[in-house]
């Protein structure tokens, strides 16, 4: 009987230690560029045009179209794996893409988070920028690569809403000159920041269980 107390303050510990860890966490805002209103014309492009880090030789590029809040400018392109449908954005030379996400809580932190990976230009340096409200967030530089990565790679930051509740995002390349390469943007996400007082509150609930399992397996 008392190991089965002692199995019940265990799970309940823990229970709470993972509530604690996952408390006042949501998305609030996200983007795939999946959407078909992305997708404008076939470059038509061939040979090793037709690559990417992420993708290999079944990427192919498109025109891109303003959707979704999305403002994309004249070295934007759409990649698009021809293997699964996923898409993604390419920052093609001096390329930019622009949106607002409204309506958050003034003021407020949030977590942003991206993927991105180069273009068909393996073993060239490429460099990325992002401005959250005008300030810069991001200065990714020095980049490039040699083999396919399929899962690309995640930049996360802390970002703050404005007065207003707005979180003006802007990527942008910072490729050096010379070089041909470009970065490729997916998976933008903006999540709220857990609750430190929340948080605080249920890890000192777990701490309590688990002190509680320590005087009895001392009794």
């Amino acid at each position: 009987m008392k190991m089965k107390k002692n199995i019940a303050v265990i799970l309940s510990a823990l229970g709470t230690l993972s509530l604690a860890m996952q408390a006042g966490a949501g998305t609030v805002y996200s983007e795939t560029f999946n959407a078909s209103g992305f997708l404008g014309s076939n470059l038509n492009l061939g040979g090793t045009d037709l690559n990417s880090e992420r993708w290999g030789d079944v990427t192919a590029y498109y025109n891109i179209n303003n959707a979704g809040g999305w403002t994309f400018g004249a070295g934007d392109y759409l990649a698009v794996n021809t293997s699964t449908g996923n898409q993604a954005v390419l920052l093609n030379e001096n390329g930019g893409i622009a949106n607002t996400v409204v309506g958050l809580t003034p003021n407020a932190s949030y977590t942003l988070s991206f993927n991105y990976s180069g273009d068909n230009r393996p073993g060239e340096i490429y460099g990325l920028g992002v401005d959250v409200n005008g300030g810069n967030v991001v200065n990714l530089s020095g980049l490039s690569w040699t083999t396919q990565d399929p899962a690309g790679h995640t930049e996360t930051v802390l970002v703050q809403a404005d007065g207003a509740g707005d979180v003006a995002l802007e990527f942008y390349q910072t490729t050096p000159g010379g070089s041909q390469a470009s970065p490729i943007i997916d998976d933008v996400t903006l999540s709220t920041v857990p609750d430190g007082g929340l948080t605080a509150g249920l890890l000192g609930g777990a701490l309590m269980g688990i002190g509680a399992l320590r005087r009895k397996l001392a009794i």
